[in-house]
C-alpha cells in the first residue's frame, strides 16, 4: 500500500491545490503568514510537532515567489542552552520601552558578533554562542545539529505562492511551485557550512510583562538561510 505522505501523493495533491487557483486565507485571524496554514489545510494535514516534517518525512516551507529573504529551517532547543535562559536574557538582551519588556532578539552569524557582544563559533564538534570573555550561552554539538537537520529537512519541498487582497480585504493565495529538495549532513559538513556563512541562528525570545523576568517566553531558537543560497546546501530532486 502507497504511503499518502510520499512525495508522490504530495506532487499529486500540490497539483490539485494548484488547479484551484486563489484560495482564502484559512488562518482566522487574516494576518501575515497564513499561507502555510491554509497550504496544511488543503493538503489534509494538522500542526504537528516541530520536531517532526510535515508530510510523513516531507518538510514543508511556503515562500512568497518574489521574496529572496531567509527561510527557517529548523528549531531546536533542548539540552543546548549552557546559560539559563532568563540569565541570557538579563545580560545580553535589550530593554524595548515601548514594549516594556527585555528582548534576547538576535541573529547570530559566524562572520560578525551581535550589537550586545556575543560571538558565534564554530569548533570541530560543537556550534557555539558565546560572550567577548567567553562565557557560552549555546554548545550546539554538530553531530546532534546533523540528527536534528536529517530528522527534520533531509526532505524539504519548497512551495511559492502568490499572495492578495479580495475585496472584502481578506488575504488569499495561490501556490504555483514545487520544488523538492534533499540533503544528507554530518557534523564535518554543517561545519563547513557554517563557517562558509551560509546559516544563521536566530534567537527569540522575551520576558512577560507579567513576569517580572521570572520566566521567559521563547519563539524557538532557529537555523535559517538564504532562500537564494538553496542551491549551495541542498540537492534540487524535483521541480513542478
Amino acid at each position: 500500500m502507497a504511503n499518502k505522505y510520499d512525495y508522490k501523493n504530495l506532487q499529486k495533491k500540490f497539483l490539485e491545490i494548484k488547479k484551484l487557483g486563489w484560495v482564502k486565507t484559512t488562518k482566522k485571524e487574516n494576518t501575515n503568514g497564513g499561507a502555510g496554514n491554509t497550504l496544511e489545510h488543503y493538503l489534509g494535514i494538522k500542526e504537528n510537532n516541530i520536531d517532526m516534517p510535515d508530510f510523513g518525512n516531507i518538510e514543508l516551507k511556503t515562500t512568497k515567489k518574489t521574496l529572496s529573504g531567509t527561510i527557517t529551517l529548523m528549531t531546536h532547543d533542548r539540552g543546548i542552552w549552557v546559560m539559563k535562559q532568563k540569565d541570557a536574557i538579563l545580560n545580553y538582551g535589550k530593554y524595548i520601552k515601548d514594549k516594556n519588556r527585555h528582548n534576547l532578539y538576535y541573529i547570530h552569524e559566524t562572520k560578525k558578533p551581535t550589537s550586545s557582544g556575543l560571538y558565534t563559533k564554530v569548533t570541530t564538534n560543537s556550534f557555539i554562542i558565546q560572550d567577548k570573555v567567553g562565557n557560552e550561552l549555546i554548545n550546539y554539538p554538530l553531530d546532534l545539529m546533523a540528527e536534528t537537520w536529517n530528522k527534520k529537512v533531509g526532505n524539504l519541498a519548497v512551495i511559492k505562492f502568490d499572495e492578495r487582497r479580495n475585496e472584502s480585504n481578506i488575504r488569499e493565495y495561490k501556490f504555483n511551485e514545487l520544488k523538492l529538495y534533499v540533503s544528507d549532513v554530518s557534523g564535518s559538513k554543517l561545519k563547513k557550512l557554517w563557517e562558509n556563512n551560509l546559516l544563521v541562528m536566530e534567537t527569540s525570545m522575551h520576558f512577560p510583562k507579567s513576569s517580572e523576568h521570572q520566566s521567559v517566553r521563547n519563539h524557538g531558537t532557529k537555523i535559517r538561510m538564504k532562500q537564494t543560497d538553496f542551491d549551495k546546501v541542498f540537492t534540487l530532486k524535483r521541480k513542478i
